[in-house]
């Protein structure tokens, strides 16, 4: 699964076709931590369940910035839901836990 930001909202033209009509949601979220220079701030997207760069790869749990978790803490319940996580999330949860798509170990 990759990053689809292009696919927050999908919609679907219905009856006529003139109209389209929301038909599934996606939604995301990006967490960050602003660095003193530019090159030093990072940002982490949850989407589905999974985590992602800015630039779309997939990251690793064992690869996450170690401030993650806090700000996972600070999401509200309803938030986490939406974009994949457990409402009552606890630091190590893991993605293959819930049935997403298990983390490729292969270049461990």
């Amino acid at each position: 699964m990759q990053l689809q930001l292009n696919k927050v909202h999908e919609y679907k033209k219905v009856n006529d076709g003139s109209r389209p009509t929301l038909t599934k949601i996606n939604p995301a979220t990006r967490l960050g931590r602003r660095g003193e220079g530019i090159d030093e701030s990072v940002y982490v997207f949850i989407q589905g369940g999974l985590f992602f760069s800015e630039g779309g790869a997939r990251i690793k749990t064992k690869d996450l910035p170690p401030w993650i978790d806090d700000e996972i803490k600070r999401m509200s319940r309803g938030a986490r839901a939406e974009v994949g996580l457990p409402a009552d999330w606890k630091p190590g949860w893991r993605p293959d836990s819930a049935g997403l798509p298990a983390e490729d170990d292969e270049d461990d």
